[in-house]
């Protein structure tokens, strides 16, 4: 068998290693046959070479040969590629296992399913074998993430998988292909690929006869959808040639049979990318020559063609340029990367003469547009150095300037500078005059004042951006103009303008759509911050599918996020690790720091909430540290990072943190709905560290705003930092209540989780243990449900703090406050609250108080065992005398002068974990 290297690690076949290992067992009794069948490179010699290896360590070592005629067959053999077997040697293993063997025996056969055949399937049924089949499959993506994590970026690991179908020697050749070629997984040819996991494919192409081998690269050379006849051109041999080279390579499973009839395609892009790799430079030319000039010949569309004109085109080839600038177009929307590198194509095609200035600002122009929409910032800014030069003396009045200003001004935002970015867009807009050029720049300045505060300019930016033709823009102007809205705290405006371009984008085609994916990712944000979420994940989802059917990652990764938060909020906090993890990935790209904040933010708002605090402070503290302290990711990260010192108990920290992010006490730099959770976190921050009075003012600061803003979920939030914050156990319970209604109602279950808990701490103050333990059973059921491990041992510890103390011994009395002894006697008569109010002179809220605390010193739940205990006289009245202030918790008599216990409240770390974003 065929070793592999040691940097290859033998991940994720754990289960059918296993089953290798129950196999031997068996075999010590009976006979034992296993099958295990897979595509190439899906790792069956992998997986034999640690079975034989562990074998060969438990005394039981492995053949992997049958020789004919051998007398006693031994007791494991394995055999891989058993496809390959010669007649001879299959027949030998067809009598090793038709001879009736003495004891047990194991044989373990490795085989392409494609190319088996008859003869050799037909094993499974020899009698006498017991036949076990195993089919490896894709390799899960955390099992492949092990093998590409130390070859390919952080961004294209995701990226890798897919187009490897979990396949560990495609995977590791993507992943290889990424580190060599500069994080570009479309350049094949420029490689220098790892031998291991080359070779195998070299030697299936090396198989083919010579004429077979010709074909091959004709196939490699057109690539796609492969039609015989085109094959034959571009080949320069007949059609029956090349169908017999067809069917050698579907026998070899080099080529397999296309969706369309009579069509044909390699097995995988990376088999091609290897077998274009080998072809000799002056044939490879050649061949694209021919293939360029066959397919003119058949009106192959201009994107068809482009991929050979690039390849066989010179300076000053006019024609070649036009298809090229013309195959750009048709794509552009599709395939920005693509065209991208083809306007770059035709650039290389312009002669240095002063007539083709025009010109060449048009394609740099293109290029921009391109390559900053694919995500390739490197290209963008080095497009925009050489527009510079070529515009030198007066860059606003040459073409294409409000393309490169709009450009130039979104990579300074996505490096999170801010207010470059509006700079240099007023400057823009100021300087052009056409409507037409300043219309997408005034879109531009608005999107660098979402959930951001204090940018009125904003306005005439979007007014005038809602009039675009566009349907794309037009959504993005009513995403935006939602946003500023909200931001301000006019939910109302907010709402009628997400609700338009909601139906604006669902009237639109996803090609429609493909140039403006922001839009819809932007769309997809406001809804999930109007708590709109069943809309927002269907915007959200399908911003992600356009933006990775088309290379725009900078659109999936907002839309990861968002799809993140909005998983977060609901509660389903698997889910939410996984979108906010592949957004980090995605993000790891020099020049995109504000995107990178964003996904950090995310994900520490995600681990916070599974308990991962540490995580959690990392996260944030990178997230804040790579953006300047003027755009909303750094308030936004800073936010969780305070949020995670409270976790990790340090309040004071914590107060500090939100204060500086949010501009001071009045909270002026942060949008309305985050004043909501600021404020909130404030209150809890001031109750751990003993600001009673302060941290109830924060709470109904953040209940002010989350009634101006009337969102269920913000009320939910506000009202649980009420129940917490509130001295008043009644009050307590009617806010707790108030906030499971309304997070129910928006669908919070974290919230609505430490709702309940909230409510059962009210109820078991109040001495209803019953009622409290189905709000805590609630709670329990929510948080298990979410994942939210730090919730569920709140619960634990509300539960265990609730058990029933130890009643007196015989002889002994319980002892209350002189007013609740008091009260307790008019409660023994049978009196209501309100009567034993007018008869003490007090309110009836202060009997309430009172009662409450006698219900939880006396552990009873109702108003009768208070007159029995009464009539026992279980009950005394701590002496006046005797009374003195800061005395420990006691309930017994032998220490009368004890206070009653105070009931603790929720912890600051637990309480009110609420999603900022």
């Amino acid at each position: 068998m065929r070793g592999d290297t040691d940097a290859d690690r033998f991940v994720g076949r754990g289960q059918e290693l296993t089953t290798l290992f129950d196999s031997l067992h068996r075999s010590r009794t009976g006979r034992v046959l296993v099958e295990i069948t897979g595509e190439p490179g899906i790792g069956k010699t992998r997986l034999l070479a640690e079975f034989a290896s562990w074998a060969a360590e438990h005394d039981a070592p492995v053949a992997d040969t049958v020789a004919a005629g051998r007398g006693t067959p031994p007791r494991a053999v394995v055999i891989d590629d058993a496809d390959r077997i010669a007649a001879t040697g299959l027949a030998a293993l067809e009598e090793m296992l038709r001879r009736p063997a003495e004891g047990g025996a194991l044989v373990v056969l490795a085989y392409r399913p494609r190319q088996a055949s008859a003869r050799l399937q037909a094993l499974r049924a020899t009698p006498g074998w017991q036949a076990t089949h195993l089919t490896l499959g894709a390799l899960a993506p955390a099992d492949a993430a092990t093998l590409a994590a130390t070859r390919a970026c952080d961004r294209h690991r995701a990226d890798a998988y897919a187009a490897s179908g979990g396949n560990p020697r495609y995977l590791r050749l993507l992943a290889a292909l990424c580190a060599a070629a500069g994080c570009r997984l479309d350049d094949a040819a420029a490689l220098d690929l790892p031998a291991d996991d080359l070779v195998p494919l070299r030697l299936e192409l090396a198989g083919l006869t010579p004429a077979t081998v010709t074909v091959a690269r004709a196939a490699a050379v057109l690539d796609g959808s492969l039609r015989p006849e085109l094959l034959a051109r571009v080949a320069e041999c007949g059609t029956a040639d090349v169908l017999a080279a067809i069917d050698e390579m579907l026998a070899a499973d080099v080529l397999r049979s296309g969706a369309e009839a009579a069509t044909f395609h390699f097995r995988h892009p990376v088999l091609r990318a290897v077998a274009y790799h080998d072809i000799p430079g002056g044939w490879r030319l050649a061949a694209h020559r021919r293939a360029a000039e066959a397919l003119l010949v058949d009106g192959a569309p201009v994107a068809r063609l482009a991929q050979h004109i690039e390849q066989i085109s010179r300076t000053g080839d006019g024609t070649a340029l036009g298809l090229l600038v013309g195959a750009a177009r048709a794509v552009e929307r599709t395939a920005p990367a693509t065209a991208a590198a083809w306007y770059q194509a035709a650039l290389r095609l312009l002669t240095p003469l002063p007539e083709q200035r025009t010109k060449r600002l048009e394609l740099l122009t293109a290029v921009v547009r391109t390559s900053g929409a694919a995500g390739l910032l490197d290209e963008c800014r080095e497009a925009l150095q050489c527009w510079d030069e070529a515009a030198a003396g007066d860059p606003y009045a040459a073409g294409g300037a409000g393309t490169v200003i709009e450009w130039r001004a979104t990579l300074a935002r996505l490096a999170g500078r801010y207010t470059q970015a509006r700079s240099i867009l007023r400057t823009g807009i100021a300087r052009l005059d056409a409507a037409a050029e300043t219309g997408p720049l005034r879109s531009a300045l608005a999107g660098t004042t979402l959930f951001d505060t204090g940018w009125d300019f904003a306005d005439d930016a979007l007014i005038t951006a809602a009039g675009a033709d566009d349907a794309g823009a037009r959504v993005h102007a009513l995403a935006m103009h939602a946003a500023v809205r909200l931001t301000r705290g006019a939910v109302g405006a907010a709402l009628r303008s997400v609700h338009e371009a909601a139906r604006l984008a669902d009237r639109q085609s996803d090609t429609a759509l493909a140039g403006d994916c922001a839009a819809l990712a932007a769309l997809g944000w406001i809804e999930a911050s109007l708590e709109r979420y069943p809309l927002a994940g269907t915007h959200l989802q399908r911003a992600l599918t356009i933006s990775q059917a088309t290379g725009q990652w900078p659109s999936a990764a907002v839309a990861l996020a968002a799809l993140a938060t909005v998983q977060l909020r609901q509660g389903r906090l698997g889910e939410a690790a996984s979108y906010a993890e592949r957004a980090v990935q995605l993000t790891a790209v020099s020049g995109a720091e504000d995107l990178r904040a964003m996904a950090l933010t995310v994900r520490a708002q995600v681990s916070l909430a599974t308990g991962a605090v540490l995580a959690s402070l990392a996260d944030s503290q990178a997230a804040t540290s790579i953006v300047p302290p003027d755009g909303p990711w750094w308030r936004r990260a800073g936010l969780v990072h305070a949020q995670a010192r409270l976790a990790d108990g340090d309040p004071d920290r914590c107060v500090t943190e939100v204060l500086d992010v949010a501009g001071g006490d009045q909270l002026p730099d942060l949008p309305a709905v985050d004043r909501v959770a600021a404020a909130g976190l404030l209150s809890r921050a001031e109750l751990a560290r003993g600001g009673s009075a302060e941290a109830l003012a924060w709470a109904e600061r953040a209940d002010a705003t989350a009634r101006r803003l009337g969102l269920p979920g913000l009320l939910g939030s506000a009202a649980s930092s009420r129940a917490a914050a509130t001295g008043n156990a009644v009050e307590a319970l009617v806010h707790a209540v108030e906030a499971v209604s309304a997070c129910t109602t928006a669908g919070h279950l974290l919230d609505a989780a430490e709702a309940h808990l909230l409510a059962g701490h009210g109820l078991l103050t109040l001495g209803e243990p019953h009622r409290a333990g189905r709000h805590l059973d609630a709670a329990e059921h929510l948080a298990a449900r979410c994942g939210a491990a730090p919730l569920r041992e709140e619960v634990a510890r509300r539960r265990s703090a609730a058990a029933p103390a130890a009643r007196p011994a015989e002889g002994e009395q319980y002892v209350l406050s002189q007013r609740e002894y008091e009260i307790a006697g008019l409660v023994s008569e049978g009196r209501t609250n309100r009567q034993i109010a007018r008869a003490l002179e007090v309110s009836q809220k202060t009997v309430e108080t009172h009662l409450a605390r006698i219900f939880t010193k006396l552990d009873v739940t109702s108003r009768a065992q208070i007159a029995n205990m009464v009539g026992r006289a279980t009950i005394v009245a701590r002496p006046r005398a005797r009374a003195r202030a800061g005395a420990g918790p006691s309930r017994r008599a032998a220490a009368p002068d004890a206070r009653p216990a105070s009931s603790a409240r929720p912890s600051a770390a637990t309480c009110g974990e609420r999603t900022m974003l």
